[in-house]
């Protein structure tokens, strides 16, 4: 939404933010109690809660507290990034270093362990776009 369509900011301004979350996440929990799907709310608050942290690790470590501001927006200002806001731009940066040797093998690790345990989620995707039930093989 903000790199190909410009509604927000930055790529780590709404989603990234836990005040929004901490706004969002108890609604969808009571509006979730409504349908018996809290576990999907769940999923998504493992998913939003994690991810931040994730983007804020390495910031952190370093002791780049200024390039953290994201996790406070809109009450703090977001951070600058000299890299040009697209996916082009960024994918462009990436250099064979051990960071990213590590985290491509935790995206293959997760993958194959999703696809070990029959792809879970998948026909909860497909019901809700009508796509039928999915097929777990």
């Amino acid at each position: 939404l903000a790199w190909s369509l410009a509604v927000l900011p930055t790529g780590r301004s709404l989603g990234h933010s836990l005040l929004v979350a901490a706004a969002v996440l108890p609604v969808a929990w009571v509006l979730a109690a409504r349908r018996d799907a809290r576990p999907l709310v769940a999923a998504l608050a493992v998913g939003w809660l994690s991810h931040p942290l994730g983007d804020a690790l390495y910031p952190l470590i370093d002791g780049e507290f200024a390039h953290v501001t994201f996790l406070a927006w809109p009450l703090l200002p977001l951070p600058t990034h000299e890299v040009e806001a697209s996916f082009a731009a960024h994918f462009a940066l990436l250099s064979p270093s051990p960071t990213l040797a590590f985290e491509l093998a935790l995206v293959a690790l997760a993958s194959l362990a999703w696809h070990c345990d029959g792809h879970p989620g998948l026909a909860t995707v497909r019901s809700l776009s009508g796509r039928g039930e999915a097929q777990t093989e």
